[in-house]
């Protein structure tokens, strides 16, 4: 299963910031992604930026850096079901 996909379905739950997506694969998805190291799931994210698959928005913090938090945009969940879809 390739990682995107995994990233795309908690996407498809709610939106995530690129910290809480990879503390969710240390914790909870383990078992689908060991040691998915941070600039992975980043680059990952930009990749889908690019391809219009996720748009993300810019929340302040303060007194730390702003998160960009992801959502699926309607070509990602497109992208998401053909996947799903498609022959194991």
């Amino acid at each position: 299963m390739k990682f995107e996909y995994v990233l795309l379905a908690l996407l498809s739950y709610r939106p995530f910031s690129g910290y809480d997506l990879r503390k969710w694969v240390e914790t909870e998805g383990q078992f689908l992604r060991s040691r998915a190291h941070h600039s992975q799931i980043y680059r990952l994210l930009g990749r889908m930026v690019d391809d219009g698959w996720v748009a993300y928005e810019v929340d302040p913090r303060e007194g730390r850096p702003d998160a960009k938090v992801y959502r699926l945009t309607p070509r990602g969940r497109d992208v998401l079901m053909e996947w799903v879809r498609s022959p194991y």
